[in-house]
């Protein structure tokens, strides 16, 4: 039983639906020009709609009426709908586009014939005004602030954005749709730092109905800082390397110091961030040498570039070991006398004087605060070996390299 149900129900609906689709396809009429025309057809646009109004035929074979809007794509009338009942004289086509012409006749018709159109008659959409008021908030970093006065037409529910480079010839692109008729600001932030932008806003009813764009508005970023000019690094300091530079800029709150050793694993990085026009950096070894960078950062946090090629600045190695002039060291009457090349390094603020004897008692002697090139070792013995060695000492305490040894010895019977 339940089985002849469902059978039942299936052929039911599927006669319902076969009927539907009986009634929705469109019945082809001969043109009967006996058939009378309809008189007094007129129209009244509004945004998105127009309103249609004739004089009602209400002869007994008449059925109805068949209404055409003119299609440019086309090149024809087309049918957009029919009204079946003789006694209805208006009608209104929704969904259409704000502020174009449109063209339309009307027919009346019988079960088989149709009568000849009426003389067309144009109608435009009303024009959804476009928004009288918007500007741009200027030199804002990262950023551009567009405000506008909502849009007077309660029907209006939001509004298209539209932005192109003032640099190039772009076409105007979307980046924004605001939903809602009192929000009236949008933030850019897809923009560069320095550059122009131009605006302009469409209000929205709905996606058929815009208004015209508001004029264009010219919205500009705020620029970085200028790049820091007459950027100088030290290379002649034992224990640092120092930065100095100049710059005008009225707006920059810091400076930003980076630092890439020299050295393959060290990788750029940030080392200070300062308010003054210098640096000291003591984080490098003896020898050892870094490219420098400095950026100015605004108030706004903007950020300069960096300068095109870095700054090489570098801490002073090891004083160089002297070098002892064989040629002018020599045994006298009084010991013996070792001579070096005076060294050009200003660094040097004395030496020291390493002697080993080779004797029957080997020792070690220092004599240290050698201001001059050389020194005469009076306390020496006959018939023993002496070797000396020379150390340079700078101002800050440090020792170069051992110079080469040399030998030295006084004979027995001298």
């Amino acid at each position: 039983m339940k089985k002849l149900i469902k059978i039942v129900l299936l052929m039911s609906l599927t006669l319902i639906v076969s009927g539907c689709l009986k009634q929705n396809k469109p019945i082809a009429r001969t043109v009967d020009y006996s058939l009378p025309i309809v008189r007094e057809f007129q129209s009244l646009g509004d945004m998105g709609e127009i309103a249609f109004e004739w004089e009602p035929i209400y002869e007994q074979r008449i059925k109805g009426y068949k209404l055409y809007r003119y299609e440019p794509k086309i090149a024809k009338y087309v049918a957009i709908a029919t009204i079946n009942s003789k006694y209805k004289s208006h009608y209104v086509d929704y969904g259409l586009q704000s502020g174009v012409k449109y063209s339309y006749k009307i027919t009346c018709f019988t079960d088989k014939f149709e009568s000849k159109p009426s003389i067309p008659i144009n109608a435009t959409t009303f024009l959804l005004e476009r928004l009288p008021y918007v500007r741009t908030v200027l030199n804002l970093p990262n950023m551009i602030k567009l405000i506008w006065r909502p849009h007077p037409d309660t029907h209006v529910i939001g509004y298209v954005i539209e932005r192109k480079s003032a640099k190039s010839k772009n076409k105007w692109v979307v980046v924004m749709e605001k939903v809602g008729r009192l929000h009236a600001e949008f933030l850019d932030y897809d923009v560069k730092a320095g550059h122009k932008y131009y605006y302009r806003i469409k209000a929205k009813v709905n996606n058929n109905i815009l208004s015209r764009p508001s004029k264009p508005v010219l919205g500009t970023t705020k620029a970085r800082p200028r790049s820091i000019r007459g950027v100088k690094a030290s290379t002649n300091f034992a224990d640092r390397v120092e930065l100095i530079w100049h710059n005008a800029q009225r707006d920059v709150l810091f400076y930003k110091v980076y630092r890439e050793k020299t050295s393959f694993l060290d990788q750029q990085r940030m080392i200070a961030k300062i308010r003054t026009l210098n640096y000291i950096d003591r984080d490098l070894k003896k020898g050892e040498g870094a490219n420098y960078f400095v950026t100015a950062v605004d108030k706004t946090g903007l950020e300069s570039e960096m300068q095109s090629k870095p700054i090489f600045g570098s801490v002073l190695g090891l004083p160089p070991a002297p070098v002892i002039l064989e040629e002018q060291c020599h045994i006298d009457g009084n010991g013996a006398v070792i001579v070096w090349r005076k060294s050009d390094d200003i660094r040097i603020k004395s030496y020291k004087v390493i002697r080993m004897s080779e004797g029957r008692n080997i020792a070690m002697q220092e004599f240290i605060n050698i201001k001059e090139n050389f020194y005469k070792d009076r306390d020496v013995e006959r018939g023993v070996r002496y070797s000396y060695e020379v150390i340079a000492v700078d101002k800050s305490g440090e020792f170069s390299e051992v110079s080469k040894k040399i030998n030295l010895r006084i004979a027995i019977g001298s």
